[in-house]
């Protein structure tokens, strides 16, 4: 089952600090009782949008290089990060480097791309454009027990790169945003087997960006 789509990365440094006004109601036609069912039908679905009636916990921990976040079944380690211009496309190439393992008992492989329901985000700090992650790269290829496309139980950690595609040049630094992850069942029936969901919690840290030579592929 694929992971839920986590809040906005977008605001900072809440990531999720949307607030709505309340404004009275035109007068209408309908029946009052009818009026009144619907709005109480339609709060009722957004609360369990929103994960229920529980107090919102939202919190956001600040992460450095080198230091290790833990989030459901993985333990990243972000080091550095190098970028780089894509001439033929005009793109912009940012490549975290640093390691990964899983905590789990199983193979797993991490989430990219949004419709794969990643949980790692990079944002600019000048410009704010926010880029999910769109691929890992596992191991160098020194040890033959390293999954090419997969973390495997048992093993410390394993060479990991992460990347992401700018639109526009980056500025000197990223901002990385790592969801916390969590094994719920978040089906309107409660009837599903449990996946690993993304919470509006986050690790975010800052990472200086090496600038290396423009490349025409």
């Amino acid at each position: 089952m694929p992971l839920t789509a986590p809040p906005s990365p977008l605001a900072d440094p809440d990531l999720d600090g949307t607030t709505t006004a309340g404004r009275v109601p035109p007068r209408r036609t309908r029946p009052v009782v009818l009026v009144v069912l619907a709005a109480l039908v339609l709060a009722l679905v957004g609360v369990w949008a929103a994960g229920g009636f529980e107090p919102r916990r939202d919190r956001v921990s600040e992460g450095s290089p080198g230091r290790p976040v833990a989030t459901g079944p993985y333990e990243l380690v972000f080091d550095r990060a190098t970028v780089r211009h894509l001439t033929t496309t005009d793109l912009w190439t940012v490549q975290v480097l640093g390691t990964g393992r899983t905590t789990g008992d199983a193979t797993i492989s991490l989430p990219s791309g949004t419709a794969g329901g990643t949980f790692v985000y990079a944002k600019d700090r000048v410009s704010g454009e926010v880029q999910p992650v769109t691929g890992f790269g596992y191991g160098d290829g020194s040890d033959v027990l390293t999954n090419a496309d997969a973390l495997t139980p048992g093993l410390g950690p394993v060479a990991l790169s992460s990347t992401f595609t700018f639109a526009a040049q980056p500025s000197a630094e990223i901002v990385l945003v790592v969801f916390a992850l969590e094994l719920s069942d978040r089906s309107l029936l409660q009837d599903q087997d449990p996946a690993w969901n993304t919470t509006p919690d986050a690790t975010r840290l800052v990472l200086p960006l090496e600038r290396l030579p423009d490349s025409g592929s």
